[in-house]
């Protein structure tokens, strides 16, 4: 359901309250507004990851498929606060998806929450990344320690990140074993600092597999060269084009390795795959 929908037909509307039990009329609700939530985090590329349903009130969580950071949003009780559901959104970032007290609370309308949430969700990548980026001197620092078995002072017992013009060294130094892995984009970076389980990091960034022929006879015999594997769709169909638009190869597409499916950005491929 879309929001102008919705807020169409409940605003403004004295949802009916039968006391301890909850009313087939907020049920109603709550179902469409989950709906609307689902709708938005398509919109967003985001995953609605728990609704947790209450009296005549919910919270949910939300996650960034990207990065994997999670955000809290909850509304009040309708039968005390009519059209706070609306325009009192409470969301606030989340450490993890099962972090109940998170960072600081913030309100905004229900028309404003996508919009909120994608800025909130920058302000949380770029405070991340401030955070633990240093530089290389600094890492060399960490590695003469580490080589030498000089004790490690506790502020130093962290995770790091170092900031390339192509990628990310992230570096996980909080048992002092100084683990280092490199990522190209900064949401694998971001998710691995924040102690995701590198091998599941690692699956998602090989989820698009870019293919390349070199000729026409190549197309025919259906052997395609890989040209780079990466974790977002719209990332892989970008490179797909610039590549096709440099005009040295035959054809491309991109292949879903989770699922199988083949994307297309040749009109000649195109019209071959539907016959």
């Amino acid at each position: 359901m879309k929001i102008n929908s919705f807020l169409n037909k409940w605003y403004n509307k004295e949802i009916e309250n039968w006391g301890v039990t909850t009313s087939k009329q907020y049920r109603d609700f709550e179902s469409d507004y989950k709906n609307v939530l689902k709708e938005m985090c398509k919109e967003l590329g985001f995953e609605l990851k728990d609704f947790s349903k209450n009296h005549y009130n919910f919270s949910a969580v939300l996650q960034n498929k990207k990065n994997k950071l999670c955000y809290y949003i909850s509304i009040s009780d309708v039968r005390w606060w009519k059209n706070e559901w609306a325009d009192k959104i409470l969301y606030r970032t989340m450490k993890d998806e099962k972090d109940w007290t998170g960072g600081s609370n913030h309100f905004c309308k229900l028309t404003e929450l996508a919009d909120y949430l994608i800025t909130l969700n920058n302000q949380y990548e770029n405070s991340i990344i401030f955070e633990n980026t240093i530089d290389e001197n600094r890492f060399n620092e960490l590695l003469k320690k580490f080589e030498s078995n000089t004790k490690f002072e506790e502020e130093e017992l962290r995770t790091f990140l170092i900031k390339y013009d192509d990628g990310y060294t992230a570096i996980d130094n909080k048992t002092g074993k100084l683990y280092t892995e490199d990522f190209k984009t900064k949401e694998s970076a971001i998710r691995y600092i924040n102690g995701e389980d590198i091998d599941t990091i690692r699956d998602d960034e090989c989820k698009y597999e870019i293919l390349l022929y070199n000729s026409k006879e190549d197309f025919e015999e259906n052997e395609p060269f890989q040209y780079d594997v990466m974790s977002d769709l719209n990332s892989a169909k970008n490179v797909l084009k610039d590549m096709m638009n440099l005009g040295e190869y035959y054809a491309g597409f991109i292949y879903d390795q989770e699922t199988g499916e083949a994307y297309y950005v040749d009109d000649e491929i195109e019209e071959e795959e539907e016959l």
